[in-house]
C-alpha cells in the first residue's frame, strides 16, 4: 500500500513595506529630532536659557554650548559654519529647528550649501543626495537629477538661504564690491610689458668699426679653446674678428650691413619678485617648457567687459524699448477692427468652400448623366 505524500507548501509571500518620500523620511528624522531634547520648564530663580536639556542648550555646528542661542544668533551661526566649510549633519539643522531659527529642510540645505560653494545645480544635488539620503539618490537617473536640482534652485526659499551663505561668507572675509572692482581694474589697466616683452637689440655686427662678429668674452674663450684642439698638429693663429666686447643691451646700429638697423628680436621675462601690483593682478602662473619659460596672464579685455557690464556701459547702446500711447476708446476700436477683418476673412473662406464644393457636385452629376466616372 503506498503512501501518500503531501505537496509541499507554497511559501507565504512577504510583503513589501512601500517605500517612504523624500518628504516623509524628513519629517521622521525632524520628529525623532524633538524627541530627543524634551522641554522643560523653568523654576523660579532660575535662567530660563541656561537649563540643561532645553532647545538652547542643544549643541549647534559653530555655536559653543555654553553660549545661549536665540533664533537669529543661531540661524547665522549656521551659516557661518555652512560659509567656513564646517559639515553640518541632519541633528545639527533638527537643533537649530527647535531653537526657532528659520532654516531649510535637510537636504534643502545642503543643496543651497553647495551651490553657495560654486557647485553647478546637478552636482549639488548629487553631494546633498550623497549626504542626505544616498537611497534617493541612488534611484534616480541623470535627467531625474537635472529636473529635480533646477525644481530645487528656482525656489525663493533656497535662493534666499544661498544669497545669506555667499553674503555671510563675504562679511567674513571682507570681500566686497569695491574690492573685486579694484581687482578687475587692477588687470585691465596693468602693463603686460612688466611680465614679458620683445625688444630689438644689436646684432653681433653692429658696433664693430669693421663691423665684424663680436663674441662675449666667455664665448671667445671656448672658441678659441675649440680652435686650439682642432689645429694643436698644425697650429694656425685664432682669428679674434670683431673681439669679445658684444653687449646684448645696446641698440641696433643704422649702418650695420648685416641687419640694417633691425638688430635681433629678443623675448625677455620680467623678474616676477619685482613686479608691481597690477603686474601680480596680471600674472596668472609661470612654468617652464622645452621652448623656455611661458608665463600666463589674465584675460584683460575679460576685465574690461565685466566692468563696462558693472557701470551699464552696454546698456547705453541698446534702443529704448518703444512706448506706445493709446487711451481706452483707440484701444476699443483697434480690437472692433481686428474683429471685423477676423469676420470677414472667416466669411470670404467660407463662401470659396462653398462654391467648390457645389464645383464638386455639379462635376459628379455630370459624370452619373454621361454614365462615367466623375472627374
Amino acid at each position: 500500500m503506498s503512501e501518500e505524500i503531501p505537496a509541499p507548501k507554497e511559501p507565504t509571500p512577504r510583503k513589501q513595506r512601500p517605500r517612504a518620500s523624500r518628504e516623509e523620511r524628513d519629517a521622521a528624522r525632524r520628529a525623532e529630532a524633538a524627541r530627543e531634547l524634551p522641554a522643560q520648564e523653568p523654576q523660579s530663580g532660575d535662567d530660563p536659557k541656561l537649563i540643561p536639556g532645553r532647545v538652547d542648550a542643544a549643541p549647534v555646528a559653530g555655536v559653543a554650548p555654553s553660549v545661549p542661542a536665540d533664533p537669529m544668533a543661531v540661524t547665522h551661526a549656521m551659516i557661518g559654519s555652512i560659509a567656513a566649510g564646517v559639515p553640518v549633519t541632519p541633528d545639527d539643522v533638527a537643533a537649530v529647528r527647535r531653537a526657532g531659527a528659520t532654516l531649510l529642510p535637510v537636504f534643502e540645505e545642503h543643496f543651497a550649501r553647495y551651490i553657495a560653494l560654486g557647485y553647478n545645480w546637478s552636482e549639488s544635488y548629487r553631494r546633498a543626495g550623497r549626504e542626505v539620503d544616498p537611497e534617493m539618490l541612488a534611484v534616480l537617473s541623470g535627467s531625474q537629477i537635472n529636473d529635480k536640482s533646477k525644481t530645487l534652485a528656482v525656489m525663493p526659499r533656497v535662493r534666499e538661504r544661498v544669497r545669506a551663505i555667499q553674503e555671510q561668507a563675504a562679511a567674513e572675509t571682507g570681500v566686497t564690491t569695491a574690492l573685486v572692482l579694484g581687482a578687475y581694474m587692477d588687470i585691465a589697466t596693468a602693463d603686460p610689458r612688466e611680465l614679458a616683452t620683445f625688444e630689438r637689440v644689436a646684432c653681433r655686427h653692429c658696433h664693430d668699426r669693421q663691423h665684424r662678429y663680436q663674441f662675449t668674452p666667455a664665448e671667445m674663450r671656448k672658441a678659441q679653446e675649440v680652435h686650439d684642439k682642432a689645429t694643436a698638429k698644425n697650429p694656425v693663429p685664432f682669428d679674434t674678428q670683431g673681439g669679445p666686447y658684444y653687449d646684448g643691451r645696446r641698440e641696433p646700429n643704422d649702418d650695420c650691413p648685416e641687419c640694417f638697423g633691425h638688430g635681433i628680436l629678443q623675448h625677455r621675462i620680467g623678474d616676477l619678485n619685482k613686479i608691481g601690483r597690477k603686474g601680480l593682478a596680471l600674472l596668472a602662473g609661470a612654468k617652464r617648457t622645452k621652448e623656455g619659460l611661458e608665463v600666463s596672464m589674465h584675460d584683460r579685455a575679460a576685465a574690461w567687459d565685466k566692468l563696462a557690464k558693472h557701470i551699464g556701459f552696454y546698456e547705453a547702446d541698446k534702443p529704448p524699448p518703444p512706448v506706445i500711447a493709446m487711451d481706452a476708446r483707440a484701444l476699443d476700436a483697434v480690437y472692433e477692427d481686428a474683429k471685423a477683418q477676423a469676420r470677414k476673412g472667416f466669411s470670404d473662406t467660407q463662401g470659396r468652400m462653398e462654391r467648390v464644393m457645389a464645383l464638386l457636385e455639379d462635376r459628379r452629376a455630370s459624370a452619373e448623366l454621361d454614365g462615367g466616372e466623375p472627374a
